[in-house]
Protein backbone atom coordinates (compact mmCIF):
# COMPACT_ATOMS: atom_id res chain seq x y z
CA UNK A 1 0.00 0.00 0.00
CA UNK A 2 1.43 3.36 -1.03
CA UNK A 3 1.86 6.01 1.64
CA UNK A 4 -0.15 9.18 0.98
CA UNK A 5 2.25 12.10 0.54
CA UNK A 6 1.06 15.21 2.37
CA UNK A 7 4.19 17.07 3.55
CA UNK A 8 4.81 20.17 1.39
CA UNK A 9 8.47 19.34 0.74
CA UNK A 10 7.58 15.83 -0.42
CA UNK A 11 4.69 17.12 -2.52
CA UNK A 12 6.99 19.62 -4.20
CA UNK A 13 9.54 16.91 -4.93
CA UNK A 14 6.89 14.69 -6.51
CA UNK A 15 5.25 17.57 -8.39
CA UNK A 16 8.54 18.67 -9.94
CA UNK A 17 8.98 15.06 -11.07
CA UNK A 18 5.61 15.30 -12.84
CA UNK A 19 3.37 13.36 -10.43
CA UNK A 20 -0.16 14.61 -11.21
CA UNK A 21 -1.58 13.67 -7.83
CA UNK A 22 1.08 15.75 -6.07
CA UNK A 23 0.48 18.60 -8.51
CA UNK A 24 -3.25 18.54 -7.74
CA UNK A 25 -2.65 18.56 -3.97
CA UNK A 26 -0.21 21.42 -4.20
CA UNK A 27 -2.64 23.35 -6.40
CA UNK A 28 -5.30 22.95 -3.72
CA UNK A 29 -2.93 24.27 -1.03
CA UNK A 30 -1.85 27.22 -3.17
CA UNK A 31 -5.47 28.13 -3.76
CA UNK A 32 -6.90 27.57 -0.27
CA UNK A 33 -4.02 28.13 2.17
CA UNK A 34 -2.68 31.69 1.83
CA UNK A 35 -0.35 31.19 4.81
CA UNK A 36 1.40 28.20 3.20
CA UNK A 37 1.38 29.53 -0.36
CA UNK A 38 4.43 31.86 -0.09
CA UNK A 39 6.71 29.09 1.19
CA UNK A 40 5.49 26.62 -1.44
CA UNK A 41 5.93 29.18 -4.22
CA UNK A 42 9.44 29.97 -3.01
CA UNK A 43 10.41 26.29 -3.17
CA UNK A 44 8.94 25.92 -6.66
CA UNK A 45 10.51 29.08 -8.07
CA UNK A 46 14.02 27.69 -8.81
CA UNK A 47 12.43 24.89 -10.87
CA UNK A 48 10.42 27.26 -13.06
CA UNK A 49 11.13 29.56 -15.99
CA UNK A 50 10.94 27.12 -18.90
CA UNK A 51 7.24 26.99 -19.85
CA UNK A 52 5.66 29.13 -22.54
CA UNK A 53 2.90 30.97 -20.65
CA UNK A 54 -0.13 31.98 -22.72
CA UNK A 55 -3.01 34.25 -21.78
CA UNK A 56 -6.45 33.64 -23.35
CA UNK A 57 -8.80 36.58 -22.91
CA UNK A 58 -11.93 38.04 -24.50
CA UNK A 59 -15.53 38.87 -23.58
CA UNK A 60 -17.90 36.24 -22.14
CA UNK A 61 -19.46 33.84 -24.62
CA UNK A 62 -16.69 33.86 -27.22
CA UNK A 63 -15.87 30.21 -26.52
CA UNK A 64 -12.54 30.55 -24.73
CA UNK A 65 -12.94 27.24 -22.89
CA UNK A 66 -13.96 25.28 -25.98
CA UNK A 67 -11.13 26.90 -27.93
CA UNK A 68 -8.65 25.89 -25.24
CA UNK A 69 -9.93 22.32 -25.26
CA UNK A 70 -9.33 22.09 -29.02
CA UNK A 71 -5.92 23.78 -28.71
CA UNK A 72 -5.01 21.29 -25.96
CA UNK A 73 -5.88 18.38 -28.25
CA UNK A 74 -3.74 19.88 -31.01
CA UNK A 75 -0.72 20.42 -28.77
CA UNK A 76 -1.10 16.96 -27.22
CA UNK A 77 -1.11 15.41 -30.71
CA UNK A 78 2.29 17.06 -31.21
CA UNK A 79 3.61 15.40 -28.06
CA UNK A 80 3.46 18.60 -25.98
CA UNK A 81 2.11 19.01 -22.45
CA UNK A 82 -0.31 21.81 -21.59
CA UNK A 83 -1.64 22.95 -18.21
CA UNK A 84 -4.74 25.14 -18.19
CA UNK A 85 -5.66 27.55 -15.40
CA UNK A 86 -9.29 28.47 -16.09
CA UNK A 87 -10.84 31.27 -14.05
CA UNK A 88 -14.62 31.16 -13.61
CA UNK A 89 -16.66 34.13 -12.39
CA UNK A 90 -17.76 34.17 -8.76
CA UNK A 91 -21.22 35.07 -7.59
CA UNK A 92 -21.18 38.60 -6.13
CA UNK A 93 -23.70 37.43 -3.53
CA UNK A 94 -22.45 34.01 -2.40
CA UNK A 95 -18.86 34.14 -3.62
CA UNK A 96 -19.31 30.69 -5.16
CA UNK A 97 -18.62 29.64 -8.73
CA UNK A 98 -19.93 26.86 -10.95
CA UNK A 99 -16.42 26.05 -12.27
CA UNK A 100 -18.09 25.20 -15.57
CA UNK A 101 -14.78 25.11 -17.41
CA UNK A 102 -14.21 21.67 -15.89
CA UNK A 103 -17.32 20.48 -17.73
CA UNK A 104 -16.37 22.09 -21.05
CA UNK A 105 -12.87 20.64 -20.84
CA UNK A 106 -13.83 17.23 -19.44
CA UNK A 107 -12.41 15.39 -22.45
CA UNK A 108 -9.15 17.35 -22.27
CA UNK A 109 -8.82 16.50 -18.58
CA UNK A 110 -8.62 12.80 -19.51
CA UNK A 111 -5.62 13.44 -21.75
CA UNK A 112 -2.38 12.57 -19.85
CA UNK A 113 -0.66 15.49 -21.59
CA UNK A 114 -3.24 18.00 -20.32
CA UNK A 115 -3.93 19.25 -16.79
CA UNK A 116 -7.00 21.43 -16.21
CA UNK A 117 -7.48 23.46 -13.04
CA UNK A 118 -10.58 25.64 -12.61
CA UNK A 119 -10.81 28.23 -9.89
CA UNK A 120 -13.10 31.03 -8.86
CA UNK A 121 -12.24 34.68 -9.43
CA UNK A 122 -13.58 35.46 -5.94
CA UNK A 123 -13.36 39.20 -5.32
CA UNK A 124 -10.92 39.95 -8.14
CA UNK A 125 -12.12 42.39 -10.82
CA UNK A 126 -9.29 41.88 -13.33
CA UNK A 127 -10.53 38.61 -14.82
CA UNK A 128 -8.02 36.56 -12.85
CA UNK A 129 -8.01 34.98 -9.37
CA UNK A 130 -5.79 35.37 -6.30
CA UNK A 131 -3.80 32.15 -6.83
CA UNK A 132 -3.43 32.24 -10.64
CA UNK A 133 0.24 33.25 -10.63
CA UNK A 134 1.12 30.57 -8.06
CA UNK A 135 -0.60 27.89 -10.15
CA UNK A 136 1.27 29.04 -13.26
CA UNK A 137 4.48 28.71 -11.26
CA UNK A 138 3.49 25.20 -10.12
CA UNK A 139 2.75 23.92 -13.63
CA UNK A 140 5.89 25.55 -14.99
CA UNK A 141 8.00 23.86 -12.30
CA UNK A 142 6.21 20.55 -13.00
CA UNK A 143 7.61 20.55 -16.53
CA UNK A 144 4.63 21.47 -18.70
CA UNK A 145 5.64 22.88 -22.09
CA UNK A 146 2.79 25.39 -22.08
CA UNK A 147 0.69 26.96 -19.33
CA UNK A 148 -2.49 28.69 -20.52
CA UNK A 149 -4.45 31.13 -18.35
CA UNK A 150 -8.07 31.73 -19.32
CA UNK A 151 -9.50 34.94 -17.84
CA UNK A 152 -13.12 35.60 -16.96
CA UNK A 153 -13.07 38.36 -19.56
CA UNK A 154 -16.03 40.35 -18.28
CA UNK A 155 -14.74 43.81 -19.12
CA UNK A 156 -12.49 45.94 -21.29
CA UNK A 157 -10.01 46.93 -18.59
CA UNK A 158 -8.77 43.47 -17.61
CA UNK A 159 -5.22 43.89 -18.82
CA UNK A 160 -3.26 42.38 -15.94
CA UNK A 161 -3.07 39.08 -17.82
CA UNK A 162 -0.34 40.55 -20.04
CA UNK A 163 1.90 40.96 -16.98
CA UNK A 164 1.76 37.21 -16.27
CA UNK A 165 2.33 35.72 -19.72
CA UNK A 166 4.66 35.65 -22.72
CA UNK A 167 1.89 35.56 -25.34
CA UNK A 168 -1.57 37.11 -25.09
CA UNK A 169 -4.40 35.78 -27.28
CA UNK A 170 -7.55 37.90 -27.68
CA UNK A 171 -10.65 35.96 -28.77
CA UNK A 172 -13.57 37.49 -30.68
CA UNK A 173 -16.66 36.07 -32.40
CA UNK A 174 -19.07 37.21 -35.12
CA UNK A 175 -22.12 39.13 -33.99
CA UNK A 176 -20.74 40.33 -30.65
CA UNK A 177 -22.04 43.86 -30.25
CA UNK A 178 -19.13 44.97 -28.12
CA UNK A 179 -16.35 43.47 -30.23
CA UNK A 180 -15.22 46.74 -31.81
CA UNK A 181 -15.44 48.49 -28.46
CA UNK A 182 -13.20 45.86 -26.92
CA UNK A 183 -10.71 46.29 -29.74
CA UNK A 184 -10.67 50.02 -29.18
CA UNK A 185 -9.89 49.51 -25.51
CA UNK A 186 -6.65 48.51 -23.86
CA UNK A 187 -6.96 44.85 -24.88
CA UNK A 188 -6.01 45.97 -28.38
CA UNK A 189 -2.63 47.06 -27.06
CA UNK A 190 -1.77 43.84 -25.26
CA UNK A 191 -2.83 41.19 -27.77
CA UNK A 192 -0.14 39.31 -29.71
CA UNK A 193 -2.55 37.03 -31.55
CA UNK A 194 -6.20 37.60 -32.48
CA UNK A 195 -8.59 34.68 -32.80
CA UNK A 196 -11.94 34.92 -34.58
CA UNK A 197 -13.67 31.96 -32.99
CA UNK A 198 -16.90 30.38 -34.26
CA UNK A 199 -15.62 31.19 -37.74
CA UNK A 200 -18.31 28.91 -39.19
CA UNK A 201 -20.91 31.59 -38.35
CA UNK A 202 -21.90 34.40 -40.73
CA UNK A 203 -19.93 37.60 -40.21
CA UNK A 204 -16.61 35.97 -39.29
CA UNK A 205 -14.80 37.50 -42.24
CA UNK A 206 -16.15 40.92 -41.28
CA UNK A 207 -14.70 40.59 -37.77
CA UNK A 208 -11.32 39.70 -39.30
CA UNK A 209 -11.53 42.76 -41.53
CA UNK A 210 -12.43 44.98 -38.55
CA UNK A 211 -9.43 43.72 -36.61
CA UNK A 212 -7.14 44.16 -39.61
CA UNK A 213 -8.43 47.69 -40.15
CA UNK A 214 -7.85 48.68 -36.53
CA UNK A 215 -4.36 47.14 -36.59
CA UNK A 216 -3.58 49.17 -39.70
CA UNK A 217 -4.22 52.38 -37.76
CA UNK A 218 -1.17 51.58 -35.65
CA UNK A 219 1.07 49.49 -37.91
CA UNK A 220 3.98 47.51 -36.51
CA UNK A 221 7.36 49.16 -36.99
CA UNK A 222 10.55 47.50 -38.19
CA UNK A 223 11.51 44.60 -35.97
CA UNK A 224 8.10 44.60 -34.25
CA UNK A 225 5.78 41.61 -34.05
CA UNK A 226 2.96 41.75 -36.59
CA UNK A 227 -0.11 40.33 -34.79
CA UNK A 228 -1.77 37.51 -36.68
CA UNK A 229 -5.51 36.89 -37.08
CA UNK A 230 -6.54 33.24 -36.83
CA UNK A 231 -10.09 32.02 -37.64
CA UNK A 232 -11.09 28.94 -35.62
CA UNK A 233 -14.17 26.76 -35.38
CA UNK A 234 -14.86 24.06 -32.84
CA UNK A 235 -17.76 22.86 -35.02
CA UNK A 236 -15.58 21.87 -37.98
CA UNK A 237 -12.31 21.65 -36.06
CA UNK A 238 -10.43 24.15 -38.18
CA UNK A 239 -7.79 26.69 -37.28
CA UNK A 240 -6.28 25.14 -34.17
CA UNK A 241 -3.17 23.87 -35.93
CA UNK A 242 -2.64 27.39 -37.26
CA UNK A 243 -3.20 28.85 -33.79
CA UNK A 244 -0.63 26.48 -32.26
CA UNK A 245 1.82 27.45 -35.02
CA UNK A 246 1.30 31.18 -34.37
CA UNK A 247 1.76 30.76 -30.62
CA UNK A 248 5.09 29.01 -31.26
CA UNK A 249 6.05 31.60 -33.88
CA UNK A 250 5.47 34.41 -31.40
CA UNK A 251 7.73 32.78 -28.81
CA UNK A 252 10.45 32.26 -31.43
CA UNK A 253 10.10 35.92 -32.40
CA UNK A 254 10.58 36.97 -28.79
CA UNK A 255 13.68 34.79 -28.53
CA UNK A 256 15.28 35.85 -31.81
CA UNK A 257 14.64 39.57 -31.32
CA UNK A 258 15.74 39.85 -27.72
CA UNK A 259 12.16 40.58 -26.61
CA UNK A 260 11.82 37.51 -24.44
CA UNK A 261 14.02 39.12 -21.80
CA UNK A 262 11.66 42.13 -21.78
CA UNK A 263 8.65 39.88 -21.24
CA UNK A 264 10.43 38.03 -18.45
CA UNK A 265 11.29 41.35 -16.80
CA UNK A 266 7.62 42.34 -16.94
CA UNK A 267 6.60 39.03 -15.39
CA UNK A 268 9.31 39.40 -12.71
CA UNK A 269 8.05 42.89 -11.88
CA UNK A 270 4.57 41.48 -11.42
CA UNK A 271 5.99 38.71 -9.20
CA UNK A 272 7.72 41.31 -7.03
CA UNK A 273 4.49 43.27 -6.65
CA UNK A 274 2.64 40.14 -5.54
CA UNK A 275 5.37 39.26 -3.03
CA UNK A 276 5.25 42.76 -1.56
CA UNK A 277 1.46 42.59 -1.38
CA UNK A 278 1.68 39.30 0.49
CA UNK A 279 4.15 40.68 3.00
CA UNK A 280 2.03 43.75 3.59
CA UNK A 281 -1.34 42.04 3.72
CA UNK A 282 -4.08 43.85 5.63
CA UNK A 283 -5.81 40.51 6.31
CA UNK A 284 -3.56 39.52 9.23
CA UNK A 285 -5.45 39.63 12.54
CA UNK A 286 -3.24 42.23 14.27
CA UNK A 287 -3.11 44.49 11.24
CA UNK A 288 -6.82 44.06 10.62
CA UNK A 289 -7.57 45.18 14.18
CA UNK A 290 -5.30 48.20 13.74
CA UNK A 291 -7.00 49.09 10.46
CA UNK A 292 -10.42 48.87 12.12
CA UNK A 293 -9.27 51.23 14.88
CA UNK A 294 -7.74 53.67 12.41
CA UNK A 295 -10.86 53.62 10.24
CA UNK A 296 -12.98 54.41 13.30
CA UNK A 297 -10.68 57.32 14.14
CA UNK A 298 -10.95 58.57 10.58
CA UNK A 299 -14.72 58.30 10.69
CA UNK A 300 -14.77 60.34 13.91
CA UNK A 301 -12.40 62.90 12.34
CA UNK A 302 -9.88 62.27 15.11
CA UNK A 303 -7.03 61.84 12.59
CA UNK A 304 -6.42 62.71 8.95
CA UNK A 305 -6.02 60.11 6.15
CA UNK A 306 -2.27 60.75 5.73
CA UNK A 307 -1.58 60.08 9.42
CA UNK A 308 -3.78 56.99 9.24
CA UNK A 309 -1.79 55.67 6.29
CA UNK A 310 1.51 56.29 8.10
CA UNK A 311 0.26 54.38 11.14
CA UNK A 312 -0.74 51.34 9.12
CA UNK A 313 2.42 51.38 6.98
CA UNK A 314 4.65 51.57 10.06
CA UNK A 315 2.90 48.51 11.48
CA UNK A 316 3.19 46.64 8.18
CA UNK A 317 6.87 47.45 7.72
CA UNK A 318 7.60 46.45 11.30
CA UNK A 319 5.81 43.10 10.90
CA UNK A 320 7.00 42.17 7.39
CA UNK A 321 10.58 40.95 8.20
CA UNK A 322 9.27 38.43 10.74
CA UNK A 323 6.82 36.71 8.38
Amino acid sequence: MHRIVTRPDELIQHAVAGNQRAIARLATRLENDPLAAPAIASELYPHSGRAHVIGITGPPGVGKSSLLASLAAELSSRGKRLAIVAVDPSSPRSGGATLGDRIRMSESALDPNVFVRSLASRDRSDGLAPSVADLVLLFDAAGYDYVAVETVGSGQDQLEISDLVHTTVLVQIPGAGDSVQLLKAGAMEIADIYVVNKADLPGASRVSRDIRMILSLSPSGPGEWDPSIVPTSVVDGTGFGKLADEIDAHYRFLESNGRLADRKLRIARSELKRAITRRTSLDQPDIRDLVDRVVTQLSNREIVPEDAARTVLRALLHEAPDR
